[in-house]
């Protein structure tokens, strides 16, 4: 009898759930990049700059996705993952 360990099906089980975990990752980026949208479309319009764009989203207290403040660099990929159509 041999309880535990690899029985070969490890490295697929495992491949098959990061397959999963990185699908629902995705789907939750895509869409809180979409909740987001219309303030930084709206912002960018009137012609503020990505830094002005995330002082404002702060400013504000809209919190990034994971409950953080902004940075150019967060708005700019909300903004490319829109323009690209992954979400």
């Amino acid at each position: 009898m041999r309880l535990g360990g690899d029985r070969g099906n490890l490295s697929k089980d495992g491949a098959k759930g990061r397959a999963a975990s990185a699908t629902v990752g995705a789907r939750e980026a895509d869409s809180r990049a979409e909740d987001v949208f219309l303030a930084i479309r709206d912002l960018r319009a009137s012609g503020a700059s990505l830094r002005a764009t995330a002082a404002k989203l702060n400013q504000e207290g809209i919190p990034t996705a994971r409950g953080g403040e902004w940075s150019v660099v967060q708005v700019a990929r909300v903004l490319s993952r829109i323009e690209s159509g992954t979400a």
